[in-house]
């Protein structure tokens, strides 16, 4: 027993040294797996991340170095062919944005009319050379500091409104002297809108229409002159159709008077487009009279109605009134505003079929009070109301309704500008 007992020692004591070899074999194999994984694969998994990282900043020079070939080290080749397509990719992106603001700078500097872009502090941006020769809109100028005093305000304007906007002082022209001579420009602030139609900057366009105001004054002249020296003969012309109609000198069959007639409707319509003309000429030249005072809108616009109730009534349209209490008064001409509503209601009733509904309105914001003539009738297609405040301009399929030459609208458009509204 005492020899089995040894054996069992000594058996006990070599299980105990290979466990301990064992053991420390296992220790330098942890050891050296260990800092196999952080040489082989955590330090390039490291360098990857760290070159994502460079490359989000903006970075796309760098190299990722590979010492393997393994899928660690093909990883790292991929990365490097991403990083180069992404160098290419910038400098052919860099190259064609280069190429379109050279163009863009040439045909900017190319335009005629003076242009200045303009950013959200006020400070320009861009300008052409007429800009710069011209107006001193200098890159790095801010708006407000401009010799020209109302490009600052049309400025704020266009940012808070959100839309074009022109000068309200003498109808958007300005007159400046530039080379000794005095040109005339209509300037503009546009703003710019990024994709959510927030405001990112202004446009502002000073448009020369020198020449186009001196052949608006030269058409003015010559209206105004052949007007003036036609009337003259047209009332002689007219007073003999009256004496002739009235047989005053001698009897008149049948076929005479209808032609005669025809002659007197011919002639005082001829005469009413002499005297609307002759309006159109006074206003425009600042020579019409005006008689300005303070009167509440809702006065203004009754006694304009007055004088139409009955054709409304005989012809079986509604004429109503949507006019709140609250109004404040306005500085207006009442004859001239009179003349405004009687043309807006004359064609409101004129292609309002029976049964149908005129309504004038009038509403009141911070700035201003805004009146309006509706009708239920067929209304105006859209592709011509750009041009229905143009002098002779009437509507094709609507021409034949009324014996108009196409002026109403064109004085309205005046009366309301020389009352300083829109």
């Amino acid at each position: 027993m005492s020899d089995a007992n040894d054996r069992a020692r000594r058996g006990a004591a070599s299980a105990r040294k290979q466990m301990y070899v064992l053991l420390f074999v296992g220790m330098i194999l942890a050891v050296g797996f260990v800092l196999f994984t952080g040489r082989w694969i955590l330090r390039p998994i490291s360098r990857l991340t760290r070159s994502a990282e460079d490359i989000k900043r903006g970075n796309l020079e760098l190299v990722v170095q590979s010492d393997s070939r393994d899928e660690i080290g093909r990883l790292s080749e991929a990365f490097n062919e991403m990083a180069l397509a992404l160098r290419e990719s910038r400098r052919n992106d860099q190259t064609k944005l280069m190429r379109i603001q050279r163009a863009t700078e040439q045909t900017f500097n190319s335009l005629p009319d003076a242009v200045a872009i303009v950013d959200l502090g006020g400070k320009v941006e861009v300008a052409t050379e007429t800009a710069k020769n011209v107006f001193g809109l200098t890159p790095s100028k801010q708006i407000q500091n401009s010799p020209l005093r109302w490009a600052g305000e049309i400025f704020s304007e266009a940012l808070r409104a959100g839309r074009t906007m022109v000068p309200r002082e003498n109808k958007g022209s300005s007159n400046i002297l530039w080379m000794e001579k005095n040109i005339t420009f209509r300037p503009e602030a546009i703003p710019i809108v990024d994709y959510q139609r927030e405001p990112t900057g202004v446009v502002l366009v000073l448009r020369d229409v020198t020449q186009e105001r001196e052949q608006e004054e030269l058409k003015r002249g010559i209206i105004s002159t052949v007007s003036h020296q036609l009337k003259s003969p047209l009332t002689s012309i007219r007073m003999a159709i009256h004496l002739l109609l009235e047989e005053r000198v001698g009897g008149l069959t049948p076929k005479q008077a209808e032609l005669l007639v025809a002659a007197r409707e011919d002639s005082d319509r001829l005469h009413t487009i002499l005297n609307d003309l002759l309006d159109i000429s006074r206003i425009e030249s600042g020579k019409a009279m005006m008689d300005f005072r303070e009167i509440s809108p809702h006065s203004m616009v009754l006694e304009a109605l007055g004088p139409f109730q009955t054709d409304f009534k005989d012809r079986g349209v509604t004429l109503a009134t949507e006019l709140p209490n609250d109004l404040p008064e306005v500085w207006a001409d009442t004859a001239r505003m009179n003349h405004v509503f009687a043309n807006l209601l004359s064609n409101a009733l004129r292609y309002t079929p029976p049964g149908g509904t005129v309504t004038v309105t009038a509403g009141a914001d911070e700035e201003w009070v805004r009146f309006s003539v509706s009708d239920t009738g067929r209304g105006i297609p859209g592709q011509y109301l750009a041009t229905i405040f143009e002098k002779f301009f009437r509507i094709p399929d609507q021409g034949r309704t009324g014996t108009g030459a196409g002026l109403g609208l064109a004085i309205v458009k005046e009366i309301v500008e020389a009352h300083g509204g829109q």
